[in-house]
């Protein structure tokens, strides 16, 4: 199933993406439209990212985030509400969008 946008901006035209969600209704065509500098998903293991990553490259290759590989997936666990790894997902979200800065 293609991933479906559950997120909005968050720093430099970022879309925040998650497979298989439907908590928003926005179509890849919005998505592109948007064209965001970064796309940040969630995935559940290594195939997942895969898939996720194949499905962005198929379907917004024209996209800033998908033509420059700015694309941060970020471990399901790590964005669970109060979870740990929140800091981790935050941290690596950061990285992503200013990078060289610590």
């Amino acid at each position: 199933m293609a991933p479906a946008v559950v997120g909005a901006t968050a720093g430099p035209r970022a879309q925040v993406l998650s497979a298989p969600v439907a908590s928003r209704d926005d179509t890849p065509e919005e998505v592109a439209a948007r064209n965001p500098d970064v796309i940040v998903f969630s995935v559940s293991d290594d195939a997942h990212e895969r898939q996720v990553r194949d499905y962005l490259r198929n379907t917004f290759p024209d996209v800033t985030a998908v033509a420059e590989d700015r694309l941060v997936p970020i471990p399901a666990a790590d964005l669970f509400p109060g979870a740990l790894g929140n800091v981790t997902a935050v941290e690596t979200i950061a990285a992503e969008l200013y990078p060289g800065r610590s």
